[in-house]
């Protein structure tokens, strides 16, 4: 869906709350592409629209500044004054001066020459000012990443006995929702349901691992972490799919699961023996 692009004044300004900004940029004066704009991206909470607000120093020299305080006042930064505001944005140099604030608490999909915020079952295009602040972005982002995964280890228990009330059992099942073995016998007291073969039911989601070979599970995978991303308030806790009664191999299934660290997706737990696969390190229990 793309953005409904409206201008910004000091009273629409005020009633924006900080947290909801998803996309902003600062461009100074003199600076290259959008000099002297700004934009903000602001996803509507009772409709199913994003607005896209913009003004520029040169229509409205005091707004452009309380904009420009508000965003640089909440930028994730390491200094003195870091622990004095509480910090919700990503800051990144878009190039030619511009800058880029990006909400900590939500991932944005990469596309050719924009972004996708995704709200339920909602695809919302987000766009750069200029092609070359989207590039500069996309460049920082994928280092950042490429970083944050060397660091980031999300193991799931190899014994999970209990669930905290946001957390998701992941197991193997078969096409028919015949839960009566292995994991998925498990998965039956936090809600399995039985002829029920996919997906999430009450506090478990089921991935067929019985229907063939592997690449059968791949498309049932690939599903799995687009509805994991949808729903970042949950834990998702994976165990070894496919690697009990189905009879595969840790090293025939970890790699499905290849995407979840490419894009880091922060909700998704692995079997450490997953993530040794992937990564090719040795990771200790959680």
């Amino acid at each position: 869906m793309t953005p409904i692009t409206k201008k910004i004044s000091k009273s629409i300004l005020e009633s924006i709350e900080t947290d909801k900004i998803i996309y902003a940029e600062v461009t100074p004066p003199g600076a290259m592409g959008n000099s002297g704009g700004i934009i903000i991206y602001i996803k509507q909470n009772n409709s199913n629209e994003m607005l896209c607000y913009e003004t520029s120093i040169y229509d409205d020299e005091q707004t452009y500044l309380l904009v420009e305080e508000k965003l640089f006042k909440h930028i994730d930064r390491e200094d003195e004054n870091s622990n004095k505001e509480q910090l919700y944005f990503d800051f990144y140099y878009g190039g030619m001066g511009n800058n880029v604030f990006i909400n900590k608490k939500i991932n944005l999909s990469i596309q050719d020459n924009y972004f996708i915020y995704q709200a339920d079952d909602l695809e919302f295009q987000i766009f750069s000012s200029v092609q070359g602040v989207f590039d500069n972005v996309v460049n920082q982002m994928n280092s950042n990443k490429s970083t944050k995964l060397s660091l980031t280890k999300r193991i799931s228990q190899k014994w999970i006995d209990k669930l905290e009330d946001n957390e998701i059992f992941v197991f193997g099942s078969n096409l028919d929702g015949l839960h009566g073995g292995g994991a998925a016998a498990v998965a039956r007291k936090w809600g399995a349901i039985w002829g029920q073969g996919v997906g999430l039911q009450g506090q478990t989601y089921a991935i067929p691992t019985m229907q063939g070979g592997v690449e059968t599970i791949e498309p049932y995978v690939d599903e799995f972490l687009t509805f994991a991303k949808s729903r970042p308030n949950l834990k998702f806790l994976v165990t070894e799919i496919g690697c009990g009664i189905a009879g595969f191999t840790v090293e025939q299934i970890a790699p499905l699961f290849k995407n979840s660290l490419d894009e880091n997706i922060e909700n998704i737990f692995l079997p450490e023996s997953f993530y040794k696969i992937l990564t090719n390190e040795k990771t200790p229990n959680r």
